[in-house]
């Protein structure tokens, strides 16, 4: 009778795919081999991971082998990626933008904005302002067409940027008072131009 001895061979640990951003923790499974032998998670080897996953970062899955392959071991690394408020990952879900119309008030108007994120899966997530975006307006005094700038915030789980657009409509209905500035002045032998302030409530129009 001759003896010998069957060595387990190394662990070769399968690359595993990145994740963008969805809000659930992202921990995939590699595939793990002996040569071609497709090895069984817990009786073959246990995995450990960095961490939970949740955000967007780089996140490492630690290859523990066990029983026959217990001296082995190796790991793969994978990251979970920014979502692009632009929309321009495939099959990564929709980030939308919510801006209403408003009146026209003689001043800068800012009307508020929601921005969600409908996940692949179906899920509704709520983006916080200053959190995860900041907001700019522009051409946003006259009647026309407005606009809206949302910016990802750095080191957020966003990125990127994008305009929406929002009307300015006329105040049509609303009561002005019209005043000239001064309203009296001392003859001085030249033609006077008085200012002229149009008035909607409060709120100064010209």
């Amino acid at each position: 009778e001759i003896a010998f001895a069957i060595t387990a061979g190394d662990l070769t640990v399968a690359s595993v795919e990145n994740h963008i951003y969805d809000g659930l923790p992202y921990q995939p499974k590699p595939e793990v081999k002996d040569g071609e032998r497709i090895l069984q998670e817990n009786s073959d080897y246990t995995l450990i991971y960095s961490g939970a996953a949740v955000d967007a970062g780089s996140y490492t899955i630690t290859v523990r082998g066990a029983g026959s392959y217990a001296d082995k071991g190796g790991s793969a690394g994978y990251q979970v990626l920014k979502k692009n408020i632009n929309n321009t990952q495939p099959a990564s879900g929709t980030v939308n933008v919510y801006v209403s119309d408003v009146t026209y008030t003689g001043g800068a108007v800012e009307p508020s904005v929601v921005v969600t994120y409908q996940t692949e899966d179906g899920r509704t997530l709520f983006l916080t302002e200053n959190r995860d975006y900041t907001l700019e307006y522009g051409n946003n005094t006259a009647v026309g067409t407005a606009y809206v700038k949302i910016t990802a915030v750095d080191g957020s789980n966003f990125e990127g940027s994008r305009n929406a657009e929002f009307a300015i409509n006329p105040a049509y209905g609303q009561t002005f008072t019209v005043a000239v500035d001064p309203v009296s002045d001392i003859y001085n032998g030249r033609e006077q131009t008085p200012q002229t302030i149009v008035k909607s409530g409060d709120a100064t129009v010209n």
